[in-house]
């Protein structure tokens, strides 16, 4: 997929608004756009339409609201066996915000981020994936 931010801020009507960024995260297929004002927004319509213009799964945050969905995720990657506070950064950095997320990674890449083996990665994955569930109940 092509990095076009411009793509998805016309789309999300966005091109001229001050304090928005865009933020790729490739092994998730996801970009993540932040704006400064909780005054601003988007609509799912627009989002939608900047998802599948731009072959992204496109998210929009305020800045704060960014902010507390990765300290959230810190905390409940970390919490998982087997995360050290060190890979949960770098999850949270590489645009994972949620057990959900985390269930579909891509084994070799947890693998290769993490430095862990295979039987180490997957019992995180399982772990992602009942957390995942419980909190979708």
């Amino acid at each position: 997929m092509e990095r076009d931010p411009q793509l998805i801020l016309e789309c999300l009507k966005l091109m001229n608004t001050a304090g928005v960024r865009v933020y790729f995260h490739d092994s998730l297929g996801r970009a993540m756009v932040t704006v400064e004002s909780p005054a601003i927004s988007v609509s799912l319509e627009d989002t939608r339409r900047a998802s599948r213009q731009s072959g992204w799964d496109v998210e929009v945050y305020t800045v704060g609201g960014l902010g507390e969905a990765r300290r959230n995720a810190l905390r409940g990657f970390a919490s998982i066996d087997n995360i050290s506070l060190e890979l949960a950064r770098s999850l949270v950095d590489h645009g994972y915000l949620g057990f959900e997320d985390l269930s579909v990674i891509d084994p070799d890449f947890l693998k290769h981020m993490g430095r862990l083996d295979a039987e180490t990665v997957d019992a995180i994955i399982e772990q992602a994936e009942i957390r995942s569930e419980e909190a979708e109940s």
